[in-house]
């Protein structure tokens, strides 16, 4: 059996490593904060914190022991299909360290229900706070 090195692991298998473990993270509902900085519970609330199949909304963002960088500060969420999400994020704009915006869409044939999501900084290290967007039925 051939031995595998990280160093020469696919990018595919290294992203898929860390979206199993920011997953994990969601799932049990705390927040993770790798590279050698404080960590805690973060959390992320989305303001509103639903919407309807078919719409574009902005959401507010409000994190709890987070520190939001501009340009460097994503929000995600899971999709059954990963490669045609039912809500997709348009754009994310800090404001400061703990609030944002951001714009999404919810395709007209989403599956109704919550999706775990994650504002994501990245920058000396990765931080990744929970949230949840409930999808409504139009």
């Amino acid at each position: 059996m051939e031995r595998v090195s990280w160093r020469r692991a696919p990018l595919a298998v290294v992203a898929s490593v860390c979206a199993v473990f920011l997953m994990a993270a969601m799932l049990l509902g705390c927040g993770t904060n790798t590279g050698g900085g404080t960590s805690g519970n973060l959390k992320a609330t989305l303001q509103p914190s639903s919407g309807k199949q078919g719409s574009r909304i902005e959401v507010k963002i409000v994190g709890s022991g987070t520190n939001f960088i501009k340009g460097n500060t994503r929000l995600g969420f899971t999709s059954v299909d990963p490669t045609n999400p039912d809500v997709k994020v348009i754009s994310t704009t800090v404001s400061d360290e703990t609030h944002a915006t951001a714009v999404i869409t919810i395709a007209a044939d989403a599956k109704t229900g919550n999706r775990m999501g994650a504002v994501t900084t990245t920058s000396t290290m990765i931080e990744s706070a929970p949230c949840t967007l409930k999808v409504l039925k139009r």
